[in-house]
């Protein structure tokens, strides 16, 4: 019996990783470093675009990180968020 199963444990890493760079570089006055969201009415298409966001933020604060990650892994993170997030 597995609580988690290794479909969920690569989304698991990229939503803690996620929130924790959000979190860390957050300016102030500003929620988790993210303006504030208008969306379209559409929960599919408001949901799709803030991920597009996110991941482009995530894969832009792996690429600079201190100190430097292998360059294969922003790309591997875009691969999970991509594989994990519906269409």
């Amino acid at each position: 019996p597995h609580l988690i199963t290794p479909l969920e444990l690569p989304l698991l890493v990229v939503a803690a990783a996620t929130v924790f760079l959000l979190v860390r570089s957050a300016p102030a006055g500003r929620a988790h470093g993210l303006p504030r969201w208008k969306g379209s009415g559409n929960a599919r298409d408001d949901f799709l675009a803030v991920c597009r966001e996110l991941t482009a933020e995530l894969v832009a604060e792996v690429e600079t990180c201190q100190p430097p990650l292998p360059s294969s892994v922003a790309s591997h993170i875009a691969r999970l968020v991509e594989y994990n997030v519906p269409k």
